[in-house]
């Protein structure tokens, strides 16, 4: 009677068959090809946007720290970082270190990247700094800097 009742229960379990898995994983697989290639590229995407955002940021800490400070203020590119100091100073007030070594940034005009605020909130100069990462399928970004102070970033090649 046990043997009869064993059998019946394996013969009504249900599986899937080897055939019906490798359709599956064939078809996850093309789809994962597809959609790598878009992934990959977000994620550059994501990185160039986030080191813009957290330069033109910085750059408008440093416009805020000279007004508040009454003290020009040096924005400026050494050792593989950002740093905002008070001009004169060695001594900084904030660092920015990149997370990405594939991203790089240039002055137009420049080989120098190196901005200076005025007491006023001013820029010495005005600037572009381009911020790229040499890939086709990114957009580069501008952070534009305009001699009253004002900045904005741009992903176009205008300012």
């Amino acid at each position: 009677m046990l043997g009869k009742v064993m059998r019946i229960k394996l013969t009504s379990m249900r599986g899937y068959t080897l055939m019906e898995f490798i359709v599956v994983l064939s078809v996850i697989g093309i789809l994962s090809a597809v959609a790598l290639p878009s992934f990959s590229t977000q994620i550059k995407e994501n990185r160039l946007s986030s080191y813009a955002n957290e330069l033109h940021n910085l750059y408008k800490f440093a416009r805020g720290e000279a007004a508040s400070k009454n003290e020009k203020i040096d924005l400026k590119f050494e050792d593989e970082k950002w740093t905002v100091t008070v001009q004169g100073t060695t001594e900084p007030i904030s660092v920015y270190e990149p997370s990405y070594d594939a991203i790089t940034v240039v002055k137009t005009g420049s080989s120098i990247l190196h901005v200076t605020i005025t007491t006023t909130g001013a820029a010495q100069e005005s600037a572009i700094f381009s911020i790229s990462d040499e890939n086709e399928d990114t957009e580069d970004y501008n952070l534009c800097i305009y001699i009253s102070g004002q900045s904005t970033l741009n992903k176009t090649s205008e300012c």
